[in-house]
């Protein structure tokens, strides 16, 4: 299931990734007792289990469980104390921040996004001519087989737009890349 933070989870789970990174023991911090209590939120039960939820799916933080057994059945039971995970560790080290990570990964995917808008209108630009050159031909072609020697200096004119056309789509892509 993919989630979409909203910029006051996002901050939080900054704040809370942060908290760990500093207390780095390996048992880690009592979520609810240890890092919401002091920044002053109080969340019922329903709301904990969403905060959990979203910071565990980050890939960055873990909940601690234990196996209880009651005398039939052995359960895991989550401890309320989390931890970073290698992944969050190495997060925090390379960019300070979970927002820092997510500004930089917002960036990548732009940029990406703009590499293929590019790619997509050089293909089209490709196609354009491609279909241009064969029309000329064409008319080359009909000419030829008709004997109208004024149109042969209509296709040379026409050949010369192409290649000026060809010019001005090529430059403007390079423009577009240099982006």
């Amino acid at each position: 299931m993919k989630y979409n933070n909203t910029k006051a989870d996002n901050e939080l789970i900054n704040t809370i990734l942060l908290f760990l990174f500093k207390d780095s023991s390996e048992e880690g911090l009592n979520l609810e007792t240890e890092i919401l209590r002091p920044l002053g939120l109080n969340p019922d039960d329903a709301e904990l289990r969403r905060i959990t939820r979203v910071l565990t799916h980050t890939g960055f933080a873990q909940i601690t469980e234990r196996d209880t057994y009651d005398g039939d059945f052995i359960y895991v039971v989550p401890t309320g104390q989390v931890h970073l995970t290698s992944e969050g560790i190495k997060m925090l080290s390379e960019y300070s921040t979970y927002l820092d990570y997510l500004k930089k990964k917002a960036e990548i995917i732009s940029k990406e996004n703009a590499d293929r808008k590019i790619k997509n209108l050089s293909s089209i630009a490709t196609v354009f001519i491609s279909l241009l050159s064969v029309a000329t031909a064409t008319l080359s072609i009909y000419i030829s087989k008709n004997g109208q020697s004024d149109s042969e200096t209509k296709i040379e004119l026409l050949n010369k737009r192409i290649d000026s056309l060809s010019n001005k789509l090529n430059s403007t892509l390079l423009k577009l890349s240099s982006i």
